[in-house]
């Protein structure tokens, strides 16, 4: 019987690696920095993206605009503004909900209302044009969740209660993996008809699209749904993967699947990487958190270098939460061990 890392291997060994614009030697040195710290700090992009320059940033992946800062966006950037904007995170601009998201979560591509499947592609697209617009090389998308019977908390109250390593979490996880695969099928179907439109459409605006691995077990892609992804989208395509460290790093520590190992079939679709690092704290809840400063936490960065794909973008995303001493910290540690 081949296991799940198996059949993964074998659907991406033949697929060949994502259409992209070739990074110059100087950009596979060069780290981006994410909006998500500082966007909801600033009316103007203009402000969010000096407060960023102060540590050197000279890209930037623009996520949770407006349409007022889209706009600024394109001016600053026709204007040969810096830092230069490479990538965009779904959604720009934001949707017109009500509910407590990250901004790629707003809407969801794997729904199976219609209605929210259908604005959640508008949105989407609405983002690629964007990217185009600014000369940005990827949007970065969330594919969407399988809905299951989860209560918020759930799963950092078992490990608070049991301990990851005991027989009563893993048969209580192992209950809720059960749910989502009995679910999975028709919203993993809903999710490949978006990302092929959102393929069609980015192919003819000249973006990329990176399918990032989520946070939760009940998101999708997991490390199978991944495999039947870049198999599905074939060597000449403009969909890649986009790898978040903090995320796979979650996912481990928690039982759910080990995705911290990334082949070597799927580093040649890698357009970019998420950097933050996840700490331990049993103060806060979750008691795991992630997109932290690099070096402040249990990520193995030196490591995760190897789970870098050539040429791919490296964009530190952080919670706003992080003081700009930590920024400053991690900034130089990810320079000193040449990640």
């Amino acid at each position: 019987m081949i296991s799940t890392r198996g059949i993964f291997e074998i659907l991406v060994a033949s697929v060949g690696a994502t259409r992209r614009v070739a990074p110059t030697e100087k950009e596979n040195r060069m780290y981006g920095f994410s909006t998500g710290w500082n966007i909801r700090r600033h009316a103007r992009l203009r402000d969010a993206l000096e407060e960023i320059q102060q540590f050197g940033f000279e890209q930037v992946e623009v996520t949770g605009l407006n349409e007022s800062q889209m706009r600024e966006a394109v001016v600053l950037q026709q204007g040969g503004g810096s830092p230069r904007i490479v990538g965009v995170h779904s959604f720009c601009p934001l949707p017109p909900v009500e509910r407590e998201a990250s901004f790629g979560d707003q809407l969801d591509l794997a729904s199976l209302d219609d209605t929210e499947r259908n604005l959640a592609l508008d949105y989407s697209k609405r983002t690629i044009d964007f990217a185009a617009e600014l000369g940005a090389r990827v949007v970065v998308v969330h594919l969407g969740s399988v809905k299951v019977e989860y209560v918020p908390m759930t799963i950092y109250r078992w490990l608070t209660t049991y301990g990851g390593d005991t027989d009563e979490y893993r048969s209580q996880l192992d209950g809720l993996l059960q749910e989502r695969s009995r679910r999975s099928a028709p919203h993993f179907d809903a999710a490949m008809r978006s990302l092929s439109e959102l393929e069609t459409h980015a192919r003819d605006c000249k973006v990329s699209v990176g399918v990032e691995n989520r946070y939760m077990y009940y998101q999708i892609p997991n490390r199978e749904e991944l495999g039947t992804i870049l198999a599905e989208f074939g060597p000449d395509t403009v969909v890649g993967y986009w790898h978040d460290v903090g995320h796979a790093y979650v996912n481990r520590m928690l039982g759910v699947e080990d995705q911290t190992i990334v082949p070597d079939g799927i580093k040649s679709r890698m357009i970019g990487i998420h950097i933050h690092d996840v700490m331990m704290d049993s103060t806060v809840r979750p008691p795991k958190i992630d997109h932290r400063a690099p070096s402040t936490g249990i990520v193995d960065f030196v490591r995760e270098r190897e789970n870098v794909g050539d040429g791919a973008l490296k964009i530190v995303e952080l919670r706003r939460e992080v003081r700009s001493d930590d920024v400053r910290k991690g900034l130089d540690y990810l320079r000193s061990i040449r990640f």
